[in-house]
């Protein structure tokens, strides 16, 4: 089993670009460490990227065309080590 094959909704990210992206140049959009979380739970932290397939393909501006653009959400639970003083519960 490949270490992506734990994540949950890992098929949605094979069926958009035809395989597991590496992710190797996705542009970060968003990060967000959700702190108002119920008394005693840990924070969560959500990753948003913008990736893409690069094909051989050269346009006539001289960059590889891309194609597949999605924004993918990645949702880590329970983040245990957060730099910084822990807030109030909620």
């Amino acid at each position: 089993m490949q270490a992506f094959q734990h994540l949950q909704d890992f098929e949605r990210v094979i069926a958009a670009y035809g395989r597991w992206s590496s992710f190797h140049d996705a542009e970060v959009h968003r990060i967000a460490l959700i702190r108002a979380v119920p008394c005693g739970a840990e924070p969560n932290l959500e990753l948003e990227v913008h990736a893409w397939n690069m094909t051989s393909e050269v346009t006539s501006e001289g960059y590889y065309r891309l194609t597949h653009h999605h924004l993918i959400t990645f949702l880590f639970e329970e983040v245990s080590r957060v730099r910084g003083e822990k807030g109030p519960c909620y």
